[in-house]
C-alpha cells in the first residue's frame, strides 16, 4: 500500500509538470533543438518487481554508480542526508524514475525546462543525473552534469547560474540556487535554503576538492 501510495504521488506530480507547473524557462536560448545524445556511464538500471501498472512510467532502483560519475556524485551526497533530513524525492526522468534515490537523466527533450540547460549547451554533456522534490520541484531541483572533454566546467557553471538567476519561476520561486564544479562534473540546485544548506555541506564531506561557484538566494 505505501508503494502504491508513492507511485502514485509520483504519477500526480508527472502530470502537473506536464502542464506546465514547475519551471517556465525565460533564457532567449531555449527556442533552438538541438540534438545531443547523452552517453551512459552507469550500470543498467534495474527493474522493481511490481504489480501495479502505470502508463509508461517505471519506478526503478539503481545499483552504486562508478565512481566519477555524475550519478555517483548525487548518491554520494544524498546518502550523506539524514533520516530527519530527507524528503520525498525521486530521481532520473519521467519514463525511468528512481524512488528516493537520484536517477539517470536521458530526456533531452525535457531538459532545458527541468534542469535549465540551454539547448545550445546541451552537446556538452556526456552524462546526466538528477534528483526532485516528489511534491514539489522547486523546492529542490538538483542535477548534476558530466562534460565532455575539453569543456570549460567553469564557463557552464556560469550558464547555469544566469539560467537560473533569469528563469520565469512558476508555482513558486525557489529560495536559493547552488552550482559547484566537481573536477569535470558541474552541479546545480536550487530550492528551499535549509535544504540547500544541508546538501552544500554533504557535497564538501563527500568531495572535499568540490568548487562552490554559486552559493546566493534568487532575487
Amino acid at each position: 500500500m505505501k508503494k502504491l501510495i508513492s507511485l502514485l504521488l509520483v504519477l500526480v506530480m508527472v502530470a502537473a509538470m506536464a502542464a506546465g507547473c514547475g519551471q517556465k524557462d525565460g533564457n532567449t536560448d531555449t527556442t533552438a533543438t538541438t540534438a545531443a545524445t547523452t552517453e551512459a556511464t552507469t550500470a543498467p538500471t534495474e527493474t522493481t518487481e511490481t504489480t501495479e501498472s502505470f502508463e509508461d512510467i517505471t519506478v526503478a532502483t539503481q545499483p552504486a554508480a562508478e565512481p566519477g560519475t555524475a550519478l555517483a556524485v548525487l548518491q554520494d551526497v544524498w546518502a550523506l542526508f539524514g533520516e530527519n533530513e530527507k524528503f520525498f524525492a525521486y530521481g532520473g526522468d519521467g519514463a525511468n524514475m528512481v524512488d528516493g534515490a537520484p536517477g539517470a537523466y536521458t530526456d533531452m527533450e525535457a531538459l532545458t525546462v527541468q534542469l535549465l540547460v540551454p539547448a545550445s549547451q546541451q552537446a556538452n554533456v556526456t552524462e546526466i543525473a538528477s534528483l526532485f522534490h516528489g511534491m514539489m520541484v522547486n523546492n529542490f531541483t538538483c542535477g548534476a552534469f558530466k562534460l565532455a572533454e575539453g569543456v570549460d566546467a567553469a564557463a557552464f557553471a556560469d550558464t547555469l547560474y544566469n539560467a537560473a538567476k533569469n528563469n520565469q519561476w512558476m508555482c513558486g520561486m525557489p529560495e536559493k540556487v547552488m552550482v559547484a564544479v566537481v573536477d569535470d562534473i558541474v552541479v546545480l540546485v536550487f530550492g528551499l535554503s535549509d535544504v540547500l544548506d544541508t546538501f552544500e555541506a554533504n557535497l564538501a564531506e563527500a568531495y572535499p576538492n568540490a568548487e562552490v561557484k554559486y552559493s546566493e538566494a534568487i532575487a
